[in-house]
């Protein structure tokens, strides 16, 4: 397949005008860098479409910050369970043309969160809102963790990448269980959910026995 190239973006108009920020690292996107696509969403001139977004990205900072997905601890009868969530690296989002921004933009939130570098991949022209929320994505993150694709052969980046197929009511990468949206995209539960469905979780187990004695014993 030939390498697909970058959309060219158009203008936009503000209400104010954005903050200058330093760029987001390569390495992964920061909290500061999702709560200011927030504001820039929040300030343009299609904000009304924007507002479950700007919703999204922020609280989605929050949970970077709180650090959700650290390792954790669960402890049975007999074994200690630890859980690692690592990110899947790039992620190629491939959105079905029924799929709305709001879900979309929601899936590039938890990318991005969960720690990936965002590839996300167009069918055809998008509406003015769509554009503009590609253009807001690409003026605060870096082209090394966000980009849009443009159709053609395919949509081949240089390296290798995790593939998501979004749906409006799920979505489904490489190898593992397809993911449904719930009722409440934006509750802090689910959004762990979903960011936790863009890493890669590994778990070690250690068994023990217990003691009347003297408590755990290996």
């Amino acid at each position: 397949m030939s390498t697909a190239t970058a959309i060219p973006l158009i203008g936009h108009t503000r209400a104010k005008k954005a903050e200058v920020l330093e760029p987001a690292t390569d390495a992964a996107a920061t909290p500061d860098a999702l709560r200011a696509i927030a504001r820039e969403l929040g300030c343009s001139r299609s904000k009304a479409a924007f507002a479950e977004l700007v919703t999204q990205f922020d609280n989605h900072a929050d949970h970077m910050e709180s650090h959700k997905d650290s390792p954790y601890l669960e402890i049975t009868k007999d074994m200690v369970t630890v859980t690692e969530t690592a990110p899947m690296g790039s992620v190629l989002i491939v959105p079905a043309p029924a799929c709305g921004g709001s879900t979309v933009g929601t899936h590039v939130a938890a990318a991005l969160t969960a720690g990936n570098r965002v590839s996300l991949a167009t069918f055809g022209p998008v509406d003015s809102i769509t554009t503009l929320l590609h253009e807001v994505l690409s003026e605060i993150l870096t082209s090394q963790l966000f980009t849009v694709l443009s159709p053609g052969t395919g949509w081949e980046t240089p390296i290798r990448q995790s593939v998501v197929v979004v749906t409006p009511d799920g979505a489904f990468a490489n190898d593992q269980p397809w993911w449904r949206h719930h009722t409440a995209t934006n509750h802090l539960t689910n959004i762990g959910d979903l960011v936790r469905f863009y890493g890669r979780s590994s778990s070690i187990h250690m068994p023990y026995r217990t003691s009347p004695y003297r408590g755990f014993a290996s």
